[in-house]
Formats: C-alpha cells, sequence, structure tokens
C-alpha cells in the first residue's frame, strides 16, 4: 500500500514538472506585459497597464469573444512595440489572469477608448462684431472636458501686409511645394514667405490682456450632453470692423490621453455690420 501511494506521489510530481516544462517551452522566446481590458473591438484589444499608459493589442488568431472590460490579462508578443500613442502591439497569446483587475480605469482612459468625432456637433446661437455664442451636443458615453480652459483667438484675412516685397526671390528648397495664392492662413500646411505675400491674415489689435482670451460655458445641459459657451471680445478687441474673419476656440490637454480640441467659425461682416457664418468645425 505505502509503495503505491510513493508510485503515485512520484507520478504526480512528475506531471506537474512536466507541465511546467511545457509552459516554459511555450513562453520561450516570447516578452510578456500584464495589462487592463477596456474594450474588445473586432480582433483587438483596448487596454492599459499598471500606470495608465494604454495600448493597442491585436490578438493573431483575432478571436477578442472572451473578453471583456476589466479583466487583467497576460499578453505574449515579439517585444515590439510600435511607437505610436496608443502603443500597438501584435499578440500571439492572451490570458486571462483576473475577471477583475484590481487596478480602476479612470475616466481620461475610458474616455479616450470610446471617443467618436462624429457624436459631437456644433451649431452657432448667435454671433455679432462683439462676441459669439454657440452650443456644443457631445453625445459620447464620457463627453470631452470642455471647461473653462478653452481660450481663443479671431484672425482677419486680407489685411494688407506692409513687409510686401514683390521683387524677393522665393526659396524653393525651403517651402515644398511652391505657394502660388496671394493669402495665406496661419493654419495651412505650407507657408510661404509673408513677405512675398500682398495680403495675409492678422489678429485685430488687442485692447486687453492675453489673459482674458477665455471662453465662458454658460450652462451645461442634458446631464452633461449639451455645452453653451460665450466669448465676448469688446474689451479685447472692440467691435470688428468689415472683413472676412476666422474664430477659433481651443483647448491644450493637460496630459497625453486628453485630446487637443479646436472650435474654428468662419465669418464675414459687410459693411453695413450684417454678418454672415459658416457653421463650426472641429479639429482634434
Amino acid at each position: 500500500m505505502k509503495k503505491n501511494v510513493k508510485i503515485f506521489i512520484t507520478l504526480f510530481f512528475i506531471l506537474v514538472l512536466v507541465i511546467c516544462i511545457i509552459q516554459i517551452y511555450k513562453r520561450a522566446g516570447y516578452y510578456t506585459m500584464k495589462l487592463v481590458v477596456v474594450n474588445a473591438e473586432g480582433k483587438r484589444l483596448e487596454t492599459m497597464d499598471y500606470n495608465e499608459k494604454m495600448y493597442s493589442v491585436s490578438i493573431k488568431d483575432g478571436d477578442t469573444s472572451d473578453f471583456k472590460q476589466g479583466q487583467e490579462v497576460l499578453i505574449y508578443y515579439d517585444g515590439i512595440v510600435a511607437t505610436t500613442y496608443p502603443g500597438q502591439i501584435t499578440a500571439d497569446k492572451v490570458e486571462i489572469l483576473k475577471e477583475k483587475s484590481n487596478k480602476e480605469i479612470p475616466v481620461e482612459v475610458l474616455r479616450y477608448w470610446n471617443f467618436s468625432q462624429k457624436n459631437i456637433s456644433a451649431k452657432v446661437e448667435e454671433i455679432s462684431n462683439t462676441g459669439i455664442n454657440f452650443k456644443i451636443t457631445d453625445l459620447n458615453e464620457i463627453p470631452l472636458d470642455y471647461g473653462n480652459a478653452y481660450e481663443y483667438s479671431i484672425v482677419k484675412k486680407n489685411v494688407e501686409n506692409e513687409e510686401y516685397n514683390q521683387n524677393l526671390e522665393f526659396d524653393y528648397n525651403a517651402y515644398t511645394p511652391p505657394v502660388t495664392t496671394d493669402t495665406y492662413s496661419t493654419t495651412s500646411s505650407y507657408r510661404p514667405d509673408p513677405n512675398r505675400l500682398k495680403k495675409v491674415w492678422e489678429e485685430p489689435e488687442l485692447m486687453g490682456n492675453e489673459e482674458d482670451k477665455i471662453c465662458n460655458w454658460d450652462s451645461i445641459l442634458d446631464d452633461g450632453k449639451i455645452f453653451v459657451g460665450k466669448c465676448n471680445w469688446i474689451n479685447l478687441y472692440g467691435k470688428l470692423e468689415s472683413g472676412e474673419y476666422e474664430f477659433e476656440a481651443y483647448r491644450t490637454p493637460e496630459k497625453v490621453d486628453d485630446f487637443f480640441q479646436c472650435i474654428i467659425v468662419k465669418f464675414i461682416i459687410d459693411e453695413n455690420g450684417n454678418i454672415t457664418y459658416e457653421e463650426p468645425e472641429f479639429s482634434f
């Protein structure tokens, strides 16, 4: 009887040893990383590590049906992480370590992975030569952080360029391809030497302080889905004269996993003070 027990124990330890060896063999040549699942989308996992750094993990077999938000997983990969943001990894294998990780997913990470620009729209409520009111509707599960951190500026088009020099030689090496228009925007991808342009975009003369270029959110409606912004520039620029303008309200993110947000409204004031405008555009 004792002999049988010894044989059983010996076989048991041999089995455990074999399993360990197999696991070590399987992991040989792989790098591993422990991550928390935020979303399972198609053939990839949207994840973060314990330092809240985010990664997009593609799974070779393409099966993400077993994964859900909050799980803690261990991925096996070749050590290569694409230098994008978030970093991109191709995993040969993914193991579920816990159904519920001890690491909570912060709201900034949830917002990042669940954001869609298609869920945001904006409309001008009122515009004059002294200010603008606009409404943003954000139907994302977690709306962007609008807050009072929006700064704004205005530029006027077709301002006569005092530095214009028609005889200045164009430096084709510095500016490729060459730009033939006689005006350019500060947001243009190619910026020719302004001294070669008869007219340029320019900010109206400031009467106030740069620190006062802040958009105030007059109200937040519908459980934080609708934001009404008000910008009054009478103390900054006074009453704008006739011309073509571009209004930009923007927020620079404090962290890399946040969004740069910019709202652009183009408008024209005619000689009689009448205003026509285009509905707001977004830049992210």
